[in-house]
């Protein structure tokens, strides 16, 4: 509405019971997704394994090679080889199956047959290793990230399984195309490495 000497008229709404709720309908939205969030990360972190059953294994690659305990400089790791035409024990595994929130993918601890080593998946700048170690805590239950290394999700296509971390994703336990190598973890499938194993229990 025009005034005199050209103002106009300032109108103002009333301030109305649907402004109010439009108003808590917004916190409530707000306040939803800040907790949601909340709930996710807390989800992601707090996370609980809970260890349920144990399996014993021998184990060969897809090459036919097998594990063979190692030590140098007091530090201790596997070797993938063919033992055919050596007088050598092959390395046994406990493969121990965890209950976990998710379904979909089977997470297992890999312990050394009656020596309490455990593989771990450890990372290194860029990079991951695999480390041989001894828990200093109990493995029955995970619910932190300083445990989930020793994790690693247990995946069986046809007659191969596979070991992927479950720390770090992408990184697979293998061996190389060649005779006589450390057991790693690996990131790049299908190439210099073997990331497909071979599980036995008859030759226990």
């Amino acid at each position: 509405m025009e005034l005199p000497g050209g103002r106009r008229s300032l109108y103002c709404r009333p301030f109305m019971d649907s402004d109010l709720t439009e108003m808590l309908n917004n916190k409530l939205v707000k306040d939803l997704v800040s907790w949601t969030e909340a709930d996710q990360v807390s989800a992601a972190t707090s996370t609980i394994y809970k260890a349920k059953s144990t399996q014993s294994y021998s184990i060969h690659d897809v090459d036919k090679k097998s594990f063979l305990l190692q030590e140098e400089h007091n530090q201790k790791y596997l070797l993938a080889l063919h033992l055919k035409h050596f007088n050598y024990k092959p390395e046994k595994l406990n493969v121990h199956f965890y209950i976990s929130l998710d379904n979909s993918r089977q997470p297992v601890a890999l312990e050394l047959l009656d020596r309490n080593l455990y593989l771990s998946c450890i990372k290194e700048g860029n990079q991951c290793q695999l480390k041989l170690e001894k828990p200093e805590k109990s493995l029955q239950q995970i619910s932190g990230k300083d445990l989930q290394k020793f994790l690693f999700y247990f995946k069986t296509t046809g007659t191969t399984t596979s070991f992927e971390s479950l720390a770090h994703r992408g990184w697979y336990v293998a061996t190389s195309k060649r005779s006589s190598e450390s057991v790693t973890v690996h990131n790049h499938l299908g190439q210099q490495f073997y990331t497909d194993f071979e599980l036995f229990t008859e030759y226990l």
